[in-house]
C-alpha cells in the first residue's frame, strides 16, 4: 500500500511538472495576445464555419487582427459577462467557453469538433487575461 501511495505521489508529480497532464505533445504558449493568436486561434478556431475566413459564429472573428477588438471587454451571449474582462479570467465568458460544456444559453465546450485545449494552453490565456489582456 505505502509503495502505490509512494509511485502515485511520483507520477502525479511528473505530470505536473510537464504542464499538460495528460497530453505530452501539449506545448504552452507564451501569455500574449500574438502567440496565443499563433498556437490556438489560427490552428483551432479561425476558419471556415467557426470564428474565421468570412464566418465568425456568435459575432466573433479570431483572425489575426480581428481577435482584440472581438474579445477584450466586448460583450458575450452569456448577459453580464464579456468575453474577456481584463485582470478578471474567471469573469471572463472565453474561459467559461475553453473549460466547460456551458450548455444552455451558452452554447459548447470549444473548440466544438476538435480536441480541447490542455491545461497549459488554458492557463496561458488565463495568465494573458490576468496580465489584463494588452493588445500584444
Amino acid at each position: 500500500m505505502r509503495r502505490r501511495l509512494m509511485w502515485a505521489a511520483m507520477i502525479a508529480g511528473v505530470a505536473a511538472v510537464s504542464g499538460c497532464g495528460a497530453d505530452p505533445t501539449c506545448t504552452a504558449p507564451e501569455p500574449t495576445l500574438s502567440a496565443i493568436q499563433a498556437q490556438i486561434f489560427d490552428k483551432r478556431c479561425a476558419f471556415s464555419g467557426c470564428h474565421g475566413n468570412g464566418s465568425a459564429k456568435g459575432g466573433l472573428s479570431l483572425e489575426a487582427g480581428d481577435a482584440y477588438q472581438g474579445l477584450v471587454g466586448a460583450s458575450s451571449q452569456r448577459s453580464g459577462l464579456p468575453r474577456v474582462a481584463p485582470g478578471d479570467p474567471d469573469g471572463s465568458f472565453l474561459v467559461v467557453k475553453l473549460t466547460s460544456a456551458a450548455g444552455g444559453s451558452e452554447g459548447a465546450l470549444m473548440p466544438i469538433g476538435g480536441q480541447v485545449l490542455c491545461q497549459a494552453e488554458v492557463d496561458a490565456i488565463r495568465s494573458w487575461i490576468a496580465d489584463g489582456a494588452p493588445d500584444n
